[in-house]
């Protein structure tokens, strides 16, 4: 029978058409498969004839038929396109979505996929989502983009569409993929399939973790964030107990500090557990540093307080005005600033030696190398308050003048940053005192350190550096620096005083000092968007004509589009059709900071096209580096993307790629990122061997052999390049503040631009920006400082206090220990000196020895095979004396050779942490509270570490505490002291 249908199949003529319609229409032939296995046709032009009949069952059986077999003879069967089309729009036409299904699946093989999926839609039920062919994937794909393209833009989207994604996430959501349905939900923006899917799910806290992870960082619109986040509100609430911790950073994230505090509030008048819990809250929001929120959440909370005090609420614990001055005293940041203060003292394993190698190699002559020498001591020594090197070596600071000494005085803010208590003790012979001439360049660094000691801090360095801008002077020099400190100290302040005042610089028109203002408004109002101030700044960019005040108005309004994403799309497209480079380089840091940490492929297409179009190469240069920012979420992602443009003609696109990669990949040691980047430091261009070297060592920052074995080879790189005669300046700069870049901190910092929670870390964004900048004005070097965080565990009881106590890591110490410092030569090799020969004098020497050779052979005083011997070895070394005096050592044979071999212990899997210890990222997985423990951590320690609030289980026994290990301040000068008469040496033998 089988062969019988086929053969009916292949006919085309009249008698074949009646046996079809028979075929058609008995129930008994319709089960009957047209083709057997093995069998196959040649031609379907018999099957499309049929579609023309005038009977509708035969055109059925045709469609049937031409289904299966479209995906061998599409070719054939796209021939009648056009009549399979108006079969589908034929109404009459009982099987209409067969139709529909048959034409999706010819335009499918065409490539025409916008037409695919709209008669795919039109087949309605005949078309399936759980297709597994290609067909089916790509459709269900191809609608699931349309549906999210359409909510997007907010248009109604065709109810075929709607099937579709909500049967995907039926199918999710059946088979436990959770995460899936609640990725499908965040893309097509659709918050009650969120709310279905969270609730739905088999463990609701870890469903609701991952929603607000992606909303912070994957959503792209901020309105449907809010969305997100207002809905996750109510859901953390209904957990038992409720995760406060959770509720407080979506209303951060929301701009509800009223809503905060009262959670705050509430939990600071409950028990001990309850009070802990809002200590540590106050600290995972003061570790996002948005100051004006943190300032009105401490606003709300003085208010709470009073009314509690005039309703004289019962049950509120005796102690409550001491809990809440704890609890302020967070909220600012003193208290984590001060413990990460005494954390990087304590723990600091800066290489001094290290550093004088640094020294040594760098040209002593050049000023450039000798500044290079200066950051790289403050930034390896960033908060440790250690000032060792700067003290030994007075005498090679001192020869810092104008601008270069500006910088050596603000390189104090970056060692003392975070001592915000003895600010005004260490700087205050920098800082302009009253009666007393000083130098402008010290005055104006001392402002300049002064806000980075309190950079988003404030404090008591505010009125100072308010005053340091109202008094009237002509010095632009102290300007600079006062805004620069100003804008610091005010970061994300919202302060429209400090606007005014800097407004009233940047009106000056002074190039140098109008600069710094630009860049100080936007650390003022970074993220605020506001479009008067950015009105303003535009007309008067437009208007002056000192290019350093236009770069600055433009990393200023960069700066307060800061995570606007798309919201910024306006000032991007203004700025990006702007005449002057300038602007348009402008527009490429907005880019970046709007979307940094998004991934957007929008912004990256944008920033793809300025890279190889622009005709400015400041442009092309600043577009390439912004991929950084953007891809910060996704390093791996990083490599990939710049790959190509790594290798571009132009040197200005390749310099980008190097610090796109070093920006996105900090800390994470990626062996692609390490691969890309060291072909680049050989490039036949100086400046871009500066960019892989300082790279370099942002990506290998706190990483050790275990982890990558190249480590070694790239600081020997640094070294090579260093004490290298021939060598650009350019080059031995980017190899000085690479080797303090990748010791930063005594070894105990970062620079990666996100949080452990994985939203993006303000200060380390906006330092990693504001240092690119220093390709025009090295003082910007100093704003790398701000990127910098401390990756330890300080473990802290309810007063605030560092307890002595340990933590267990289950893993090999050798993993995760510092690198082996610098080893001083021996005496041996430093009493060696090498006597410098001559090649000529070797050739007379081999000389000499040949003709002596030969006179002996003649005189029979050596046989010709010794005579060949020495000649061979006297060609082979260039010198036969040398050649004979260099016999092989031969060491004595032991008698046992169980004497010689050291007997070595095998490392333990597991060792101790004492608080407060380093913790590198990778090291938190491996983390417990050993057995037996009295304290009991707050926050769960697999999320991630920090200042963590201890909990006391055995409050009968003392607690033993951790002194404080910053030493007090000395009061006493660096540069302005004379100094003393050196003492005589001591008594010596010479030898």
């Amino acid at each position: 029978r089988s062969s019988e249908t086929a053969s009916l199949s292949n006919s085309s003529s009249v008698g074949s058409f009646l046996l079809m319609a028979t075929v058609a229409q008995s129930p008994a032939l319709q089960s009957v498969q047209p083709l057997a296995v093995g069998m196959s046709v040649s031609s379907c032009a018999g099957t499309l004839a049929m579609l023309e009949d005038q009977d509708d069952d035969i055109k059925y059986f045709a469609v049937k038929r031409l289904l299966q077999l479209v995906d061998d003879m599409w070719p054939e069967v796209s021939t009648a396109i056009e009549t399979i089309e108006v079969l589908y729009e034929d109404e009459g036409f009982a099987h209409r979505e067969l139709a529909a299904l048959l034409a999706a699946k010819v335009h499918f093989h065409l490539e025409q996929y916008e037409d695919a999926l709209r008669f795919a839609l039109g087949a309605g039920s005949q078309f399936s989502i759980d297709d597994p062919s290609e067909f089916g994937q790509t459709m269900t794909s191809r609608a699931v983009d349309k549906y999210i393209e359409r909510r997007a833009a907010g248009e109604d989207a065709e109810p075929g569409l709607v099937s579709i994604v909500e049967h995907l996430v039926d199918g999710c959501l059946s088979q436990g993929n959770t995460q899936q349905a609640i990725g499908v939900a965040l893309e097509t923006r659709r918050l009650d399939i969120l709310v279905r899917a969270v609730q739905g799910a088999a463990q609701v806290r870890p469903a609701l973790d991952y929603t607000l992870k992606a909303a912070r960082t994957v959503v792209s619109s901020s309105a449907f964030r809010s969305e997100v986040l207002s809905e996750l509100v109510p859901l953390y609430l209904e957990l038992s107990p409720p995760d406060y911790m959770s509720v407080c950073i979506c209303q951060m994230t929301l701009g509800r500090p009223k809503d905060t505090a009262d959670i705050l509030s509430k939990l600071i008048g409950g028990d001990s557990a309850q009070e802990l819990l809002a200590y540590q809250i106050a600290f995972e929001l003061s570790a996002d540093e948005i100051q004006f929120f943190l300032d009105a959440v401490r606003t709300h909370l003085s208010e709470t307080a009073v009314e509690r005090e005039q309703e004289q609420t019962e049950g509120q614990p005796a102690d409550f005005s001491s809990r809440l001055n704890r609890l302020n005293s967070i909220l600012t940041g003193e208290v984590a600033t001060t413990l990460h203060a005494d954390f990087l003292c304590r723990a600091n394993r800066a290489d001094l030696l290290l550093l004088d190698q640094v020294k040594n190699a760098a040209p002593q002559k050049n000023s450039v190398a000798r500044l290079g020498v200066i950051l790289a001591n403050a930034i390896m020594h960033s908060g440790t308050s250690v000032d060792t090197f700067a003290r030994d070596n007075a005498q090679f600071i001192k020869r810092s003048i104008n601008w270069a000494k500006f910088s050596a005085v603000a390189s104090l803010g970056i060692i003392y940053r975070g001592s915000t208590k003895t600010s005004t003790t260490i700087l205050g012979a920098y800082l302009p005192r009253p009666g007393v001439q000083a130098s402008a360049y010290s005055e104006g660094g001392g402002f300049y350190a002064l806000g980075l000691v309190h950079a988003g801090q404030g404090g008591k360095a505010v009125p100072i550096l308010q005053s340091g801008l109202q008094a009237p002077h002509d010095k632009e020099v102290v300007m600079h620096g006062a805004c620069l400190g100003l804008g610091l100290a005010g970061l994300a302040s919202q302060s429209q005083a400090n606007v005014d005042i800097l407004k009233n610089i940047l009106f000056l028109d002074q190039a140098v000092a109008g600069e710094s203002a630009g860049i100080a408004i936007g650390l003022n109002l970074i993220g605020s968007g506001s479009e008067s101030t950015l009105e303003w700044m535009l007309h008067y960019a437009k208007e002056t004509a000192h290019e350093k005040i236009i770069r600055g108005v433009a990393m200023g309004c960069a700066l307060l589009m800061y995570s606007r994403q798309e919201e910024a799309d306006p000032l991007i497209e203004q700025l990006s059709r702007e005449s002057d480079a300038i602007l348009r380089y402008g527009a490429m840091y907005t880019l970046a900071l709007a979307y940094c940490g998004t991934s957007n492929n929008s912004a990256m297409q944008r920033l793809l096209h300025f890279a190889v179009s622009d005709v400015s190469d400041d442009v092309r240069r600043a577009a390439v580096t912004a991929l950084g920012f953007v891809l910060s979420n996704e390093p791996q992602q990083c490599p990939k993307v710049v790959a190509l443009l790594s290798k571009s003609y132009n040197p200005h696109v390749r310099y980008g790629a190097a610090m796109a990669v070093g920006i996105c990949c900090a800390t994470t040691a990626l062996p692609e990122a390490v691969s890309l980047l060291l072909p680049m430091v050989e490039d036949k261009t100086a400046f871009v061997r500066q960019g892989a070297l300082i790279a370099l060592g942002f990506v290998l920052m706190q990483t050790t052999e275990a982890t990558e074995p190249r480590v070694k080879k790239v600081r020997e790189q640094f070294q090579s390049t260093l004490s290298a005669r021939i060598e650009d300046p350019m080059a031995k700069l980017g190899a000085i503040l690479a080797s303090g870049i990748i010791d930063a901190g005594g070894r105990n910092v970062t620079a990666t631009l996100r949080s452990r929670n994985g939203a993006a870390r303000m200060s380390a964004v906006v330092g990693m920006a504001l240092f690119q900048q220093f390709w025009y004005w090295f003082p910007m070097v100093h704003m790398i400082s701000l990127a910098f965080n401390p990756t330890c565990f300080i473990g802290v009881n309810r007063n605030l206090r560092v307890v002595k106590m340990e933590l267990k890591c289950n893993a090999k110490k050798s993993q995760f220990d510092y690198p082996e410092p610098a080893k001083p030569p021996s005496k041996e090799q430093a009493g060696k000196v090498q006597t410098a020969v001559l090649s000529t004098t070797n050739k007379i020497k081999a000389h000499k020895h040949k003709k002596a050779l030969a006179r002996s052979a003649s005189a029979g005083g050596l046989s010709r095979a010794d005579s060949a011997t020495g000649l061979a070895r006297m060609d082979s070394s260039g010198s036969a004396m040398e050649a004979d005096t260099q016999q092989p050592t031969e060491e004595p044979e032991s008698s046992n050779g169980a004497d010689v071999k050291e007997n070595k212990e095998e490392e333990a899997a597991a060792f101790a942490l004492r608080n407060p210890s380093r913790v590198l990222g990778q090291q938190v997985s491996s983390l417990e509270m050993p057995e037996g423990s009295r304290y009991k951590p707050v926050a769960d320690l697999s999320k991630g570490v920090g200042i963590v609030l201890l909990e006391d289980t055995d409050s009968s026994i003392p607690e033993e505490l951790v002194m404080p290990a910053i030493p007090l301040p000395e009061e006493e000068e660096i540069e302005e002291e004379e100094e003393e008469e050196p003492s005589p040496p001591e008594p010596f033998e010479f030898p």
